[in-house]
Order: C-alpha cells, then structure tokens, then sequence
C-alpha cells in the first residue's frame, strides 16, 4: 500500500510536470532548470506533500501544502507572476474536480462491489485528471486541424483504463502485486500515450501549416508568373505605340494628315481588342486574364472575355482571394479546353459581373 501511495506521487509529479512543460511552453526554462533539477524539485516536493499528508492528515494542511508545492515549480519557468498563479489554480481546481469525478463513480457503483477502494480511487482520480489536463492543453492549442480520430484516441485510453480498473479492482478478483504492479503499468502507458499522441499532433499542425504555406507559395509564384506577363504585355504596347507614333509623325511630317487620320482610325480598333479589353481595376486580375487570353490565342482557340464590375468595387475584394478564385476558374478552363476532341467546337466564354455582394 505505501509503495503505491508513492507511486501515485510519482504519477502526480508526472502529470504536474507534462501540464507545466505545455502550458509554459512559451517561456524558456531557468538557467539552472536542467532536466535533473526539475525532477530533483518534483521529488522534493511530493516527498514533503507525503510528509505532511502522513504527519498532519489535514485538508487545509495538505491544500496549503500541495498549492506552495505547484507555485515553486511554476520558478522553473521564466514566467510572469499572473501566469505562475493561473497555472496553479487550474491545476488544483483540476485536481479537485478528478477527485469528485472519481467519486461519483463510487455513488452510481456501491464501494461494496470493489476491494482495495483506497487505491483504486486515488489511481481513478488520477486518470480523470490526466483527461481534464488534456481537454485544457487541447484548448490552448486552438488548432481545428487535429484529426478527429486523433481526438478520439486522446481521450479513449484513459477513459478505457478507468473502464479496466474498476474490473481489475472488484471483489471477485484476486489482488496481488501483479495488481499493483498493471495498475502502474496502466497509468505509465496513458502519460506515454498522451505524450505521443500530442507530438503526433503537434506535427500534425506543423505539416498543415507547411501544407498551406505551399500553397501560398505556389500561388505568389503564378501571380508574379502573371505579373511577368501583363509587364511583357505593357512592354508590347510601349513597343508597338512607339511604332505608331513614329509612322504617324512621318505622315504629319509629310503634311499627310488625312493619312495620318486614317492610320489612327485603322489602328484605334487593333489597340482596343488587343490591350484594352481587359480592365477590371485589379492589375493581377488582369494579368490573369490576360495571361489566359494570350495562351488561347496561342493555340487558336476563341476567347470571349466579358468584365463588369467598377473599379471601385474591386478594390473591396481581398486580393488575395480575388485571384485565387480567378486563378483556379481560369487553371479548370485552359484544362477543360483540350478535352473537346472537335477543334471547330472549342472556346472559352468567360463572364465576370458582380451583383449585389456577390461575383460570379
């Protein structure tokens, strides 16, 4: 019986130890805070909650105790003085609300059906605060990208070891220090579980964030590949409005103004359909659209391209889910295209208008 008194010291310094490491995560530990001091002040300070719950049996003794206990540990931690007391209120309300959880399970099956009621409460307990302490640490976490099944392995074992207690601890069982010593092997194996299980988690949420920075990535990478295109674009114009310009000053030059009328006339069309059909206010939608326009062209294919929606209104779109959107409507296009086997029947009608609040 006493070895397992000091083995759920153990446990608790354990749990104590996991709920610290997470929740001061953001603060560096001390200097001297080695792995070798941390478990030197867990063991020194069980050992005096074991003293005192030994010597002086009391409630408020051992509550005073055990709270001066936890705010030690908490000057491992390079932490603010509000965040040492929050920590250790949570851990003892918790702590507390274990020990009621594991009485109720007494309340709804009579004491009379278990043997050894002692042990299997304070290790039943221990378990309840294991869950509790993982809901907490999951909830500071705040990340919607755990697996469910994930979660539901989290909470499963040790929900399942209490399950195993209470068989492993009823009457009809006989008790030895084969008990006792599943019964420890239980309680390491869920700290265990836990601990994987959060570093499978943690790396989980690292992948997603990698997951979605790559996709980031990728989109800046064809919005710059698009910005490339409408500058090409915009150096064309210059290019060609040079060419223009020259021959037109020549007519002038030449006091050939109807020529030169003429020529402006002629071109006016060419410049309209080749460069300004597309302005929605939005250069990297325009550079998309642009960009798409320029490909279809390329591979012969008609490109019918309609835009309206005000400049203004535009500008109200967050850009970066602008060409998103834009981007992927037209990426399903230039890959639906080749997939009509009749040539003579392949095009591309694209219509961008806004109503109300609403593109489509």
């Amino acid at each position: 019986m006493i070895l397992m008194e000091i083995f759920s010291y153990v446990i608790d310094a354990l749990l104590i130890y996991v709920f610290y490491d997470k929740y001061f995560s953001k603060e560096r530990r001390r200097e001297f805070a080695s792995m070798a001091v941390i478990w030197g002040a867990f063991a020194m300070m069980e050992g005096i909650n074991y003293v005192f719950n030994t010597v002086a049996p009391y409630i408020a003794v051992n509550m005073l105790v055990s709270v001066l206990g936890l705010f030690a540990m908490t000057l491992l931690y390079d932490a603010k003085v509000a965040k040492r007391i929050v920590a250790v209120v949570v851990f003892q309300v918790t702590a507390i609300v274990s020990e009621i959880f594991a009485n109720v399970i007494f309340l709804v099956v009579p004491e009379k059906y278990f043997q050894d009621i002692n042990v299997l409460g304070m290790f039943i307990s221990k378990l309840f605060l294991l869950v509790f302490l993982m809901i907490l640490m999951l909830l500071q976490k705040k990340q919607k990208n755990i697996p469910t099944h994930y979660l539901i392995t989290y909470f499963a074992i040790p929900i399942a070891c209490i399950f195993v207690l209470c068989v492993l601890y009823r009457k009809s069982m006989y008790i030895d220090y084969i008990s006792y010593i599943a019964t420890g092997c239980i309680m390491l194996l869920n700290i265990v579980s836990y601990y994987l299980l959060d570093e499978l988690s943690d790396y989980i949420i690292r992948a997603s964030k990698v997951f979605q920075l790559n996709n980031q990535l990728e989109t800046q990478k064809e919005k710059y590949e698009q910005l490339s295109t409408a500058f090409r674009s915009g150096n064309r114009l210059l290019h060609d409005t040079n060419k223009h310009l020259r021959y037109i000053g020549a007519k002038l030059q030449s006091d050939d103004a109807q020529g030169a009328m003429d020529y402006i006339e002629r071109i006016s069309g060419t410049l309209q359909e080749t460069y300004g059909s597309i302005c929605t206010g939005n250069l990297a939608v325009d550079s998309i659209l642009s960009n798409m326009k320029t490909r279809l062209q390329e591979m012969n294919i008609p490109c019918y391209l309609t835009v309206n929606i005000e400049e203004a209104r535009m500008r109200d779109i967050p850009e970066y889910d602008l060409v998103t959107i834009i981007g992927n409507i037209t990426d399903n296009q230039m890959k639906a295209v080749p997939l009509v086997t009749d040539r003579d029947k392949r095009y591309v009608l694209f219509e961008l208008e806004m109503l109300d609040n609403t593109i489509r």
